[in-house]
């Protein structure tokens, strides 16, 4: 009875882990989106300045 106990436990902490990875991987993910979104952002808002520099 109490290895069924420590095997439950154990597949328990097992899919903790498991949900942990995933969600460290889903933040990572969002974070490298939101980076080049920015980066894009930025480099979109650099090119609108560097054209209306080259038109006056």
């Amino acid at each position: 009875m109490l290895y069924l106990v420590d095997g439950l436990v154990g597949i328990k902490n097992l899919t903790i882990n498991y949900y942990l990875l995933i969600f460290f991987a889903f933040c990572k993910l969002i974070n490298s989106i939101v980076k080049l979104f920015i980066a894009r952002r930025i480099t979109k808002l650099r090119y609108f300045r560097y054209s209306r520099l080259l038109k006056s």
